[in-house]
C-alpha cells in the first residue's frame, strides 16, 4: 500500500485504483484484490422463475441440497414412474431458471422420508433414506462431477423401522446428524455419521425424546456450534426442540423446550447465520392450521423464543424452509390451503428474537407436494422442488426475494475518499407566523383552491364548542393573510380533511360530525372560495353510523373524491366511498371495504401516472404494520388490489402521503412504532393494481411523532413537516428528493421554536410554497406560515474506473464533507452515507472537527 505523507510513521493517505467510478467526500471499503470501492448497497427486486421439469414422472419425499464445492443443486427423491426406487439429480441455476443432467438411481428399491446435506469438509452430498422392503435406515455418500453425481455404498444405520427423516451437518465435528423417528423403541433418536471417502460409518443411536418424535427436522447452529432438532411430540403434538452436542459420532442432548404448546405439524428449522438465531416454520394446528414461524436463541445446550408469527394466515401443510444468506431471509415453502394449495414462498427477516415476513407470492398454482428447498449461494438464488400435482411431474423454480445488499462489513472501511465537492442552493426558509385561530385549535388540515388560488384550511375551533371551522388564507411571498372564519359543523367536528376538487372548482371537506357528543357520523360539505371568503353547502353523510380515521383524496382521472375511514359499526374495517360533487353538495356510491381488519392512521393520495389512488394505512389484523393498497375509481366505486405491507412489516404509526409528479413514485411517510419511533419514509411504484417499495430510510435519528408531507414540484422535493420528539416537539421540515426506488433527506430545519401538533402542509402551486399549520402547544392558537423548500444539491467530483484514487485513512482529516456537526461521532451507513448512528454493521467513521472536515478513524 503507498502512504502518502511527510511522516511515514503516521499513514495519513494511500493511492489505490478504483474499482467501479468513486465518489469525492464518500465511505471508501478496500475489495480483496486491493482495489478500493465505495460503500454502496443495491436492491434486488423479487422475482421468480418459471418452473422447470426435472422428473417426468410424480415424485415424493424430495430434499434438496447446495453443493458450494461444485455449485450445484442436488435434488434427491423417489420416483415413482420407476418403482420408487431413490433417484439424484444434479441442477445447475443460471439466472432465474434451472437445468439438468441426467438423473440417477441411487437404490433401486422402494425410498421414503428421503433426507439430504451437504458436507463440506469431503465436499459429498449425503443422501439418507428408509429402504422400504426393509424399513432400514440407510445413507449413501454422492460424489457430483459436472451436471451428474455418482454413488458409494449404502450403509444401514438402523433397522428399526425408521421415519420422519432429518438431516444437517455439523461443521465443526465435520459430522452428519440424522435424526428420526424409531418404530422399534416409538421414540425420537439421532445418529452421527462420518463420511470418509465414498463411504459414511455410524455411532450408535442415540435417544433424542423418549416419545415418537414426528416430523424431524435438524439445523446447525454455527455460532453455537450446536445441533438443533425441531419435532412434533406425539406426546401432546407440542412443537418440541433439543439442542444437541457432538462429540466423535456420538451426540448429547439438553432438556425438551417446547415452541408451540398447540397441536403442530411440518415443523421445519433453519440457521440464520447473520442473526445467529434458528427460525422454526410450521404448520400451527391451535390456530386454525395457520401458517407459523418462531425465533429461537441456542445458549449452551437450551434455547429460547421470541413471540410466534403468522406468515400466511391460513390453512399450510408440507412445508420446508432454508436461510438464503444472500438476501439475509428464510424462505419458507409450502402448500398454501388456503389458496387450492397451490405453492408458496414467504421471505422472513429476523430482528432481534422476533420475525417479519414479506408478502406470500404463488410459485405454482396447483396442487404441490413432496417439497424441497435449497440456497444457491453462488448464483444468489433460492430452489425450491416439488411434485406439481397437476401434471405429477417433479419441477423445480429458481427465486430471488426482495432485498437490499452492500458491499461494507465490520473490518473493510478504510477511509474516505478525497477530491472536492461543491454545494449549490439553499437552506429551507420559513415565514412568520400569522394566527388564523386566537382560541384552543386542533384537528388541522389544509388544500390549496388551485381556482381561487387560496389556502383553505379547516379545523376543530375547541374554544368555540368545538365547531368544525374553516378559513381561507392568501399568500404573498412569505406572509399569509386570512378573511373571516366560517363553521361547516355547528358541534365536535374531528378528523377534517379537506381536498380541492378541480372539475367542479370546489373544496369538499369531510370529518367525523359529533351529535350531542354521542354519534359520530362521516360527513362531507362542499365550500366555494371566492375572495377570502367561503360559502357552504348542506353537509351530506358518507357514513351514517360510527366512523373515524378519515382521509381523503381528489382523483383527477374520474373527477371523483374518495374518503377513506375507519368503519366502527362494522368491525373496524378499512372502508372507502366515492363522491360525485354537483354544484354545492355532493353524493356517494356504495362503500367498499379495502381492508378486512381494523385499520388506523389512514392516509391516501392519488397518483396522476397510473391514474389509481394508494392508501396507506395500519394493519391492526396484521401485528399493526404499515400497508398499502390500490384502489382504481371506476363510475361511483372503487375495487382495490391486494394489499402490500411495506418496509419488511414493521408496525407503522402517524402514516402520511405523497405524489412526485416528477419521478411519478408514490411517497409514504411513517413512524416505526416496532423500534424506536424512528420516523422513516419509503418509496413506492404502483403497477396495475399492485405496489411495490424500495429501502425505507430515516430522515431523523431520533424519535418522531405527527406529520404531514406535501410534494413541492417547484423544486421536486417532498417537504415532511413533523413533531421533533427528540427537541421537546418543535416544529421541523426536512426535504427529500426522490431517486429511483430511493429517499433522501437534507438536514431538519426548525420551523417553531414551541411544541407543536396538528400538523398540515400544503403546496402552492402558483407561488412555489408550502404553507404549514398548526397549533402552538404553548398557547394552542392555530398559526400558519409559509414555507420556502431546501434547494440544496452537491456536485461530486469522482474518479472513473480503474483510475488512481487518493484515500484519506484513518490518522487523516478528510476536508470533503457537507453538513457534519463538530463533536459528533460518524458512523457509515450500508447505503454509503454517514449519520450520528450506528448502523448494522456497526463501522466508525470518525469525528467531526468542523461541518466540512472529519477525523478519520476507523
Amino acid at each position: 500500500m503507498r502512504i502518502i505523507g511527510n511522516d511515514p510513521n503516521t499513514p495519513r493517505q494511500t493511492q489505490r485504483v478504483a474499482s467501479g467510478t468513486l465518489p469525492n467526500g464518500k465511505p471508501v471499503v478496500v475489495n480483496a484484490d486491493g482495489t478500493v470501492s465505495v460503500v454502496a448497497s443495491s436492491d434486488a427486486s423479487e422475482t421468480v422463475g418459471t418452473a422447470v421439469t426435472f422428473e417426468s414422472a410424480t415424485v415424493g419425499y424430495t430434499s434438496t441440497v447446495f453443493d458450494s464445492a461444485n455449485n450445484k443443486i442436488v435434488i434427491a427423491y423417489r420416483d415413482t414412474g420407476n418403482s420408487n426406487y431413490g433417484t439424484a439429480i444434479v441442477g445447475t441455476v443460471s439466472g432465474n431458471s434451472i437445468s439438468f443432467g441426467t438423473a440417477v438411481v441411487f437404490e433401486s428399491a422402494n425410498v421414503e422420508y428421503v433426507a439430504a446435506t451437504f458436507d463440506s469438509n469431503s465436499n459429498k452430498v449425503v443422501i439418507g433414506y428408509r429402504d422400504s422392503p426393509a424399513t432400514d435406515g440407510v445413507a449413501i455418500v454422492g460424489t457430483v462431477s459436472g451436471t451428474s453425481i455418482s454413488f458409494g455404498s449404502p450403509a444401514v444405520f438402523d433397522t428399526n423401522n425408521v421415519s420422519d427423516m432429518g438431516v444437517a451437518f455439523d461443521s465443526d465435528t465435520n459430522q452428519v446428524i440424522f435424526a428420526y423417528q424409531q418404530g422399534g423403541t416409538n421414540s425420537g433418536v439421532a445418529v452421527v455419521g462420518s463420511v470418509s471417502g465414498t463411504s459414511i460409518s455410524f455411532g450408535s443411536v442415540i435417544t433424542v425424546d423418549s416419545q415418537r418424535s414426528a416430523y424431524n427436522s435438524v439445523a446447525y447452529d454455527t455460532n453455537e456450534q450446536k445441533v438443533v432438532i425441531a419435532f412434533q411430540d406425539d406426546s401432546n403434538f407440542y412443537g418440541a426442540v433439543r439442542v444437541g452436542t457432538v462429540s466423535g459420532t456420538s451426540i448429547s442432548f439438553g432438556t425438551k423446550t417446547y415452541f408451540a404448546s398447540a397441536n403442530t405439524r411440518y415443523p421445519s428449522i433453519t440457521y440464520d447465520s447473520s442473526a445467529q438465531k434458528v427460525v422454526v416454520a410450521y404448520s400451527d394446528f391451535g390456530n386454525s392450521n395457520k401458517g407459523t414461524a418462531i425465533v429461537g436463541t441456542v445458549s449452551g445446550t437450551s434455547i429460547t423464543f421470541g413471540t410466534e408469527v403468522i406468515f400466511e394466515d391460513a390453512v399450510i401443510t408440507r412445508v420446508t424452509s432454508v436461510y438464503d444468506p444472500t438476501s439475509n431471509k428464510t424462505i419458507v415453502s409450502y402448500a398454501d390451503d388456503g389458496n387450492n394449495q397451490y405453492g408458496t414462498f414467504s421471505a422472513g427477516t429476523v430482528s432481534g428474537t422476533a420475525i417479519s415476513f414479506t408478502t406470500p407470492v404463488v410459485y405454482q398454482t396447483s396442487l404441490v407436494s413432496g417439497l424441497g428447498i435449497a440456497a444457491d449461494t453462488n448464483a444468489g438464488k433460492v430452489v425450491a422442488t416439488y411434485n406439481d400435482g397437476s401434471a405429477n411431474v417433479g419441477k423445480a423454480v429458481v427465486y430471488n426475494p426482495a432485498y437490499s445488499s452492500t458491499n461494507l462489513t465490520a473490518e473493510n472501511y478504510i477511509g474516505i475518499s478525497d477530491g472536492i465537492n461543491e454545494q449549490t442552493g439553499s437552506e429551507g426558509s420559513t415565514g412568520s407566523t400569522n394566527t388564523f385561530n386566537s382560541r384552543t385549535t386542533s384537528e388541522i388540515y389544509g388544500a390549496y383552491d388551485e381556482n381561487s388560488n387560496r389556502v383553505v384550511i379547516a379545523y376543530r375551533d375547541n374554544g368555540n364548542g368545538d365547531n368544525g371551522t374553516v378559513i381561507v388564507g392568501s399568500i404573498s411571498g412569505t406572509t399569509i393573510t386570512f378573511g373571516s372564519p366560517e363553521i361547516y359543523h355547528a358541534n365536535l367536528a374531528q378528523d377534517n380533511t379537506i381536498v380541492f376538487d378541480s372539475a367542479n372548482n370546489k373544496v369538499v371537506i369531510s370529518f367525523i360530525a359529533w351529535d350531542n357528543f354521542n354519534n359520530r357520523y362521516g360527513t362531507s360539505v362542499v365550500g366555494t372560495v371566492s375572495g377570502t371568503s367561503i360559502s357552504l353547502g348542506t353537509p351530506v353523510q358518507f357514513n351514517g353510523i360510527q366512523t373515524t380515521e378519515i382521509a381523503s383524496c381528489f382523483d383527477s382521472n374520474s373527477n371523483k373524491v374518495v374518503v377513506v375511514y375507519r368503519d366502527i359499526s362494522n368491525s373496524n374495517y378499512g372502508t372507502a366511498r366515492v363522491g360525485t360533487v354537483s354544484g354545492t353538495s355532493i353524493s356517494f356510491g356504495t362503500e367498499v371495504v379495502y381492508e378486512s381488519a381494523s385499520t388506523a392512521d389512514n392516509s391516501i393520495v392519488f397518483d396522476s401516472n397510473s391514474n389509481k389512488v394508494v392508501v396507506a394505512y395500519y394493519d391492526g389484523g396484521n401485528g399493526t404494520k404499515g400497508t398499502a393498497v390500490v384502489g382504481t375509481v371506476s363510475g361511483t366505486s372503487i375495487s382495490f388490489g391486494t394489499p402490500v405491507v411495506w418496509d419488511g412489516g414493521v408496525s407503522a404509526r402517524h402514516i402520511a402521503t405523497s405524489f412526485d409528479t416528477n419521478s411519478n413514485k408514490v411517497v409514504i411517510a411513517y413512524v416505526e412504532s416496532s423500534g424506536n419511533d424512528i420516523p422513516k419514509a419509503i418509496v413506492g411504484t404502483v403497477s396495475g393494481t399492485s405496489i411495490t417499495f424500495g429501502s425505507p430510510t430515516a430522515y431523523s435519528t431520533v424519535a418522531g411523532d405527527r406529520q404531514s408531507m406535501v410534494y413541492d414540484a417547484s423544486v421536486n422535493r417532498h417537504v415532511i413537516f413533523f413533531s421533533d420528539e427528540g427537541d421537546s416537539f418543535k416544529g421541523k421540515t426536512v426535504s427529500g428528493l426522490v431517486s429511483g426506488t430511493s429517499i433522501s433527506f437534507t438536514e431538519k430545519a426548525l420551523v417553531a421554536d414551541d411544541s407543536t401538533q396538528h400538523l398540515s402542509a400544503v403546496y402552492d402551486p402558483d407561488n412555489g410554497k408550502v404553507i404549514l399549520s398548526f397549533d402552538n402547544v404553548s398557547n394552542n392558537y392555530g398559526v400558519s406560515a409559509v414555507h420556502t423548500a431546501d434547494t440544496i444539491s452537491t456536485t461530486t467530483g469522482e474518479v472513473a474506473d480503474g483510475g488512481n484514487a487518493i484515500i484519506n485513512v484513518k490518522g487523516n482529516v478528510s476536508d470533503n464533507l457537507i453538513g457534519l456537526t463538530p463533536a459528533q461521532s460518524y458512523y457509515v451507513q450500508t447505503d454509503g452515507t454517514i449519520t450520528t448512528t450506528a448502523g448494522d454493521p456497526s463501522v466508525f467513521a470518525g469525528t467531526a472537527i468542523s461541518s466540512t472536515k472529519l477525523i478519520v478513524k476507523g
